[in-house]
């Protein structure tokens, strides 16, 4: 009806409203990050070479080692200028063009998706309606509630899951640039942007923003570098310890292990959004195959919970299951 169009409505214009705000705030911080890396690059290598010059000066035979190294890498550095680069200007030309023309193509999907989204938006309830259909008539009534139940259990899991993830990595992003304000660190922007974004990824996503943050910041000074890795631990120690499991809970129900396998798992399949979505669909494929299992435990009449198989406990042939306590018990009495 119109309450529901207008309900659609509202919810794009404020999501596009909220992009174009984030936008707006931080790219023009990132371009000025980047534009003053750019412009303070050739000061840095000067000053870093005049500091590997004076550490080496004393050392004759080292300094000689580094002089024919950088001799070497220009002499390479000139023969691929003019073997490579000058010759194939033409093709560089026309994958800029192909990359202009990829990025009016990825500008056109993200239309077909909002179109998408808005269709999807709108006949949600119909399609819900017809899956549910779908399901009970190809099912019995037990099997079809059961397969309903798991596709609540994984829109639960999965919207929780991203949906919290987000916030708390744009809470991270946003304590990154306040704290790095406040220490007077530079390039806090950028760095914050890569921090909150990285921060998706689960159990990686810390280590993989920091790094190469950490090796920015150590260009412009050792000491400050220091500073940003301390803010780093103390920040991922409260993500960790506080608001991760706040905001989350205990949403996925993995340990340590099948976390970090299900973000390796996924993202050497699927690249960074398999890292991203690797833990909450492993998780679901966990709680499936657990649930499985204890069904079929229960019909042997076998106990569920996975302490109660440790290395004393076992079933005879009679398919009891005799309990360690009890094993234990025998013995003493023996």
């Amino acid at each position: 009806g119109i309450a529901g169009a207008a309900g659609i409505g509202l919810s794009m214009v404020f999501s596009l409203l909220v992009i174009y705000l984030l936008i707006a705030m931080v790219m023009p911080q990132v371009f000025l990050s980047i534009g003053s890396i750019v412009t303070a690059f050739p000061s840095m290598v000067n000053k870093w070479s005049a500091w590997i010059q004076n550490y080496l000066q004393d050392n004759e035979i080292v300094w000689n080692y580094v002089n024919q190294f950088i001799d070497t890498v220009s002499v390479n550095v000139e023969s691929w200028l003019e073997t490579k680069l000058l010759p194939n200007m033409q093709t560089i030309v026309s994958g800029v063009s192909a990359g202009l023309l990829g990025a009016i193509v990825v500008m056109k999907n993200i239309l077909i998706g909002l179109i998408a989204a808005i269709y999807m938006m709108g006949n949600r309830r119909k399609f819900a309606a017809q899956a549910k259909k779908l399901i009970y008539s190809a099912f019995s009534v037990r099997h079809a509630n059961a397969i309903l139940d798991e596709c609540r259990l994984i829109d639960r899991m999965f919207g929780g899951f991203i949906s919290g993830k987000l916030i708390d990595s744009l809470i991270i992003g946003c304590l990154c640039f306040f704290f790095m304000s406040i220490l007077n660190l530079p390039y806090s922007m950028l760095i914050s942007v890569v921090v909150g974004v990285t921060n998706i990824i689960p159990f990686f996503g810390p280590y993989i923003g920091a790094i190469p943050s950490a090796i920015l910041v150590l260009t412009v000074n050792p000491m400050q570098c220091l500073y940003f890795l301390i803010l780093i631990l103390l920040l991922q120690q409260f993500d960790g310890n506080i608001l991760g499991p706040k905001i989350l809970g205990n949403s996925t129900g993995l340990s340590a292990f099948w976390v970090v396998t299900s973000i390796l798992l996924g993202g050497g399949l699927f690249g960074f959004v398999g890292m991203v979505m690797g833990v909450p669909t492993f998780a679901v494929i966990y709680y499936i195959v657990d649930m499985i299992l204890d069904n079929k435990l229960k019909k042997k009449k076998l106990p569920v919970r996975s302490e109660s198989y440790d290395e004393w406990s076992y079933v005879d042939s009679s398919g009891e299951y005799i309990h360690s306590e009890e094993i234990k018990s025998k013995a003493e009495e023996k």
